[in-house]
């Protein structure tokens, strides 16, 4: 009678090994409603995170030339005036500001990469811009705003 009982179970364990074919498709068909929901969201994530870095870059870029403007008038030279523009997917326009100008020597010397200052966002993102322009008044006055 063992021989008998043993044998049964051997038999039913070999005919339900693995999955079936409804099995696999059905979790496959919810892996990919899973990631038709979770993309959009994960997109406007990384929006959100590239704009957030864009303000940061750009906030860091309006510090270094307050702080070159200062540095200039401390030296008892004279600051030029003019715009920095960062805008998306250009280089960095930078009018008057050159290698030989008293504020872009004063940038080179803080920060060697400043004219590599890049707009990344493609503006998704809620309230994204695709410009950023400091300008330096002829009170030299520096601001910063960032416009479509």
């Amino acid at each position: 009678m063992k021989a008998n009982v043993t044998k049964n179970f051997k038999t039913k364990n070999k005919k339900n090994k693995g999955f079936t074919l409804v099995e696999l498709i059905i979790v496959i068909a919810i892996i990919a409603v899973l990631g038709i929901i979770l993309a959009p969201q994960y997109i406007k994530y990384v929006d959100k995170s590239r704009w957030a870095t864009d303000q940061n870059n750009a906030k860091t870029l309006l510090k270094e030339v307050q702080t070159a403007v200062v540095a200039v008038q401390e030296s008892d030279a004279t600051p030029e005036t003019g715009t920095i523009t960062i805008e998306r997917g250009k280089a960095i326009a930078a009018d008057n500001f050159t290698a030989t100008s008293e504020v872009g020597k004063e940038l080179d010397k803080t920060d060697t990469n400043w004219r590599d200052t890049k707009v990344t966002n493609k503006g998704k993102a809620s309230g994204a811009k695709k410009k950023f322009t400091i300008t330096i008044a002829n009170d030299y006055q520096v601001t910063g705003e960032w416009s479509d």
